[in-house]
């Protein structure tokens, strides 16, 4: 996880923002069906990334990207990733004419591409990605393909620890972050792949 975290330095200080993307993952779906109001989950520093730049930059363009790649959500596909992050913009007085939502991606592939033909960004024009340290040099490489040339990669989420920090039994939690890297590395390797048939 380590190598993933620590490919794009954290960003501290941003002078000009145009745009602020923020990839889907930070919300609960499951959770905000059933309890009826919006849940974020781990990835829920996302939002309050994108919640401070908002801020910072109030002429900002905010773009959230994200559909629903749960298969066995097919039956429920009205209710997108998309759907409840408008529910929580709303609620934290993000005005909508700033506002656009993406909702038919199904993987990062298509977030970089859908989310690029609904900004439509000009040229010279700076996009802020906000998505989890260790998803970001797979967001990168699929935003850079899709077109996508001034965006400035912004990690948040982030995971590993000091070294000393990270001694423990903490089985289950080493297995999870053991089970995202794997998915991450696997990811990038195909994106290389699919790149090198071109």
């Amino acid at each position: 996880m380590r190598p993933l975290e620590t490919e794009f330095p954290v960003q501290m200080e941003l002078q000009e923002v145009d745009g602020i993307i923020v990839l889907g993952g930070g919300e609960d779906v499951p959770a905000s069906l059933h309890s009826g109001q919006p849940q974020i989950g781990e990835g829920g520093d996302r939002y309050l990334a994108a919640f401070a730049l908002a801020r910072k930059f109030p002429d900002a363009q905010l773009l959230f990207s994200g559909g629903s790649g749960r298969l066995r959500d097919l039956s429920r596909s009205e209710v997108t990733e998309a759907a409840i992050a408008e529910q929580i913009f709303q609620s934290q007085g993000i005005a909508s004419h700033r506002t656009l939502f993406e909702s038919r991606s199904r993987n990062t592939t298509e977030n970089a591409r859908l989310s690029y033909a609904q900004a439509k960004p000009e040229e010279g024009e700076q996009w802020v990605l906000v998505t989890s340290a260790f998803h970001m040099p797979r967001a990168m490489m699929s935003f850079k393909a899709a077109g996508w040339q001034e965006i400035i990669p912004f990690p948040v989420d982030f995971q590993t620890r000091s070294w000393s920090s990270g001694l423990g039994w903490n089985f289950q939690r080493n297995l999870r972050l053991t089970n995202m890297a794997i998915r991450e590395w696997i990811g990038r390797l195909v994106l290389k792949l699919s790149d090198s048939h071109n």
